[in-house]
């Protein structure tokens, strides 16, 4: 679950009982908003589509980012996070911040499902004695990153395009051909702690997610050190709990949920990329 912490400010012994006072109302008049609001609006849903895109993500500090709401339409506009949880400083721990806008407890982003082992490219040379059908997961995967504004990009005309940064994958040469920047790209190197913890893992796909960011992520056997690449795409907050739901590259275990993936595996590297 996502939490954002802010820092607690230091008050005399003879300003707290009027501090705390005016706390405990206005706390009661915000949960009496939230508790009417959830009455009549329900939980939402949102699906962000291609016209939010990678374009999508105006900043670190700030975003926007265009919404259609599954029950009506609503457009999320650039809001500061830090005014937003100094504005509701008591929702800043739950989970209903990213970017000072509340997390959607669904999102859909219109990533095309493609396959390394498609006949129109199966065959097609990447490096060495290497194809796109056998060992093309991560471009593949690359490749359906770029669907969400490209949709007729295909793991081909990306090969095409990058040339010999294809094979293997240099994610930051990505993000030069298609005027992108690489925000995220943790690895087993730089982050082998954080990336043993699934609670951290998924967190980081949530919020990126619900940013409009697709997230590559890099799963590796723990006994045969053989890694494969997916695309988390989506997800669904039920039960307590996220459903991320990803696009798997290759037919062999045709994962469709994260949770899908067994324990044998761990995870290797998360890459995330913006405007």
């Amino acid at each position: 679950m996502i939490k954002h912490h802010s820092d607690h400010q230091y008050l005399p012994p003879k300003d707290r009982f009027s501090f705390l006072s005016v706390k405990y109302i206005r706390n009661g008049l915000l949960a009496a908003f939230l508790i009417l609001l959830l009455l009549v609006s329900g939980p939402h849903t949102y699906a962000v589509g291609t016209e939010a895109g990678l374009a999508a993500v105006a900043g670190e500090s700030t975003i926007s980012v265009s919404v259609s709401k599954m029950n009506g339409d609503a457009d999320i506009s650039e809001v500061d996070s830090t005014a937003a949880q100094e504005s509701y400083p008591d929702l800043a721990e739950e989970r209903v911040w990213v970017n000072g806008q509340p997390i959607p407890d669904e999102v859909r982003l219109d990533v095309v499902h493609l396959r390394q082992r498609d006949e129109r490219w199966n065959d097609v040379h990447l490096g060495g004695s290497a194809s796109i059908g056998d060992e093309g997961c991560a471009l593949t995967s690359l490749a359906m990153y770029g669907s969400l504004t490209m949709p007729e990009m295909t793991p081909l005309l990306l090969r095409e395009d990058m040339g010999s940064d294809a094979y293997p994958v240099e994610w930051e040469a990505f993000a030069a051909q298609y005027d992108l920047r690489v925000v995220l790209k943790d690895d087993t190197i730089d982050r082998p702690l954080k990336l043993d913890q699934p609670t951290y893992v998924e967190d980081t796909i949530v919020r990126h997610l619900s940013l409009g960011r697709p997230v590559i992520v890099g799963i590796w056997h723990r006994d045969y050190f053989s890694t494969h690449y997916i695309i988390a795409y989506g997800y669904r907050f039920q039960n307590g709990a996220d459903e991320i739901a990803v696009h798997d590259p290759s037919t062999n275990n045709d994962y469709q949920y994260l949770s899908d993936i067994p324990d044998s595996w761990g995870y290797c590297r998360l890459v995330v990329f913006a405007k």
